[in-house]
C-alpha cells in the first residue's frame, strides 16, 4: 500500500515538472527504507531516459532542416 502510495507521488512529481535530482532524491529516500526495488528506479529511470532520447533526436532534426 505504501509502496503504490510512493510510485504515485513519484509519477505526480515527475507530470508536474519537478526537477529530475528531486523526483530521484525522493525515490531513492524510499529505497532506502526497502519501500521501493530495484524495478521501481527502472522504472523512473525510464521516465528521464525516454525524454533525453526524444530530446537528442528533435536537436538532430532541427540541426538537418537548418542546413
Amino acid at each position: 500500500m505504501l509502496k503504490k502510495f510512493v510510485m504515485r507521488t513519484l509519477e505526480g512529481m515527475y507530470a508536474s515538472g519537478e526537477n529530475e535530482y528531486k523526483v530521484r532524491k525522493f525515490a531513492l529516500n524510499w529505497y532506502n527504507k526497502d519501500v521501493l526495488d530495484d524495478e521501481d528506479l527502472i522504472t523512473i529511470d525510464s521516465w528521464y531516459s525516454v525524454e533525453t532520447e526524444e530530446t537528442v533526436t528533435d536537436n538532430v532534426t532541427e540541426q538537418e532542416e537548418g542546413e
